[in-house]
């Protein structure tokens, strides 16, 4: 099992369940939402039921570890663009 430390970046795959619960101690759910598309998230702590805790677009959602991955570094559109610049100056 991949161990994350907070502020890792982990991607989340489309059709992951979301739940947002409020800051008390009791097991309330304020929230169910599911990702439409492949998400990337920061991880923020582990949970005493096994979950984790991951921040996306400003919000703290709980959701399954076997959902999450490390968000792997990539040439993406910005990066590629950039060399071709630098490569043109």
């Amino acid at each position: 099992m991949l161990m994350f430390c907070p502020g890792d970046l982990v991607r989340i795959p489309s059709n992951v369940e979301l739940i947002k619960k409020p800051k008390s101690e009791l097991n309330l759910i304020e929230k169910v939402t599911y990702t439409r598309k492949p998400t990337l998230a920061i991880f923020i702590e582990y949970t005493s039921s096994g979950d984790c805790i991951v921040n996306t677009n400003g919000t703290n959602w709980h959701c399954s570890m076997q959902s999450i991955r490390i968000a792997e570094i990539t040439n993406d559109k910005i990066s590629s663009n950039y060399e071709r610049v630098e490569q043109q100056l």
